[in-house]
């Protein structure tokens, strides 16, 4: 009876042994959650795609010289699309800055109806401008860390870098005599926002996928028709007419979504 009592004692405390080996495993295990609380500095590499959409409006000034010449200076409005890399460093998951390089599309079109003053007939066609570009912002953020989703907001200047202007008329034909064209100059975004990082459940691993919508604005852009376009006049008929006009592709706001992926380490 003695010998039964103890092989039961032996065996329950072999038992719990057991159990507690794989408990205890499991207590250190790192569970997926925790490595989204805010440390001292991570810092996270990826990249992320954007759709989005440029505007640049009417300028309130056509006057060319002492006159305004037919036709007016268009508003343009079209997509824009692009992908590239990112880098986010982050201080105590509360602050932080984010630099992204991204090769983009920056395309806008506009309809234009030009009148022969000689025979009263009108011109009318369609035409889109842009230019292929690098931006480049560098975004102050602010973050609330959490476990599954850490919203965020964010502001700062995006330098624009852009290739040759580009002109191509995409309806209709310029029967007009008048010449366009476009090109370009560097310029710089005021670029603002909002967002959310959603956290994957992967233990050891801190990946996330940031979902932001951004908007962006050009201070630097002229309300003058002159300061916008390079532009020359002729006479027709005693009316004051383009010869000549080549826009600048330098867009005054820019919304768009991006979306991507960022491994935090």
């Amino acid at each position: 009876m003695k010998k039964a009592t103890s092989k039961g004692l032996l065996a329950a405390v072999a038992a719990g042994a057991m159990w507690m080996v794989p408990a205890v495993a499991r207590a250190e295990e790192p569970k997926a959650q925790d490595h989204f609380l805010p440390e001292w500095v991570s810092v996270g590499v990826g990249f992320n795609a954007q759709v989005g959409a440029n505007f640049l409006d009417e300028p309130g000034n056509q006057v060319v010289g002492s006159d305004v010449p037919t036709p007016d200076y268009p508003g343009f409005a079209g997509l824009q699309w692009g992908v590239g890399a990112a880098l986010d460093v982050r201080f105590l998951g509360y602050v932080g800055f984010e630099m992204d390089v991204h090769a983009t599309q920056d395309r806008g079109s506009a309809d234009i109806s030009i009148t022969n003053f000689t025979t009263n007939q009108t011109n009318e066609f369609s035409f889109e401008i842009g230019h292929s570009a690098v931006h480049i912002p560098l975004l102050l953020k602010g973050a609330l860390p959490g476990s599954v989703v850490t919203p965020v907001i964010f502001l700062g200047p995006e330098f624009v870098l852009p290739n040759d202007g580009e002109l191509e008329i995409t309806d209709g034909t310029n029967n007009s005599g008048a010449n366009f064209s476009a090109f370009s100059e560097k310029y710089t975004f005021l670029t603002f926002g909002f967002g959310m990082e959603i956290n994957l459940p992967i233990p050891s691993v801190d990946i996330r996928i940031p979902i932001q919508l951004r908007g962006s604005y050009n201070p630097g852009v002229s309300d003058d028709r002159t300061e916008r376009s390079n532009v020359t006049t002729r006479t027709e008929a005693g009316n004051l007419k383009v010869a000549s006009e080549s826009y600048r592709t330098e867009w005054l706001w820019q919304v768009g979504a991006n979306l991507g992926v960022m491994w935090h380490f």
